[in-house]
């Protein structure tokens, strides 16, 4: 998968992930509505990427007691509905505000 999106750039991905993303519940799945609404969850977790020069421009190495880690890191927020746990959106971006 990570050689062909290295030919073929990200847009396959988005696309992708743009097809499968949704709720998944019909209005009667227990657990995933409540009072008409969406039952939803953030969550997220931060990744390690590579320890480039293009990277560090735009991903910060995280700051911690002995120094700071290896290698920079992104943040990727997820929006996740709760009935079915499929995620509705997410975003990458870098760990420190601008």
């Amino acid at each position: 998968m990570a050689q062909a999106r290295k030919r073929v750039g990200a847009e396959p991905l988005r696309w992708l992930f743009d097809l499968l993303r949704g709720p998944a519940a019909g209005i009667g799945t227990p657990g995933a509505w409540w009072r008409g609404l969406l039952v939803c969850a953030i969550d997220g977790t931060t990744i390690a990427v590579p320890d480039s020069p293009a990277n560090l421009t735009v991903y910060a190495k995280h700051r911690c007691h002995n120094g700071s880690s290896g290698y920079p890191a992104l943040q990727l927020p997820v929006l996740v509905s709760c009935g079915t746990r499929t995620a509705l959106d997410a975003v990458f971006g870098p760990t420190r505000c601008r």
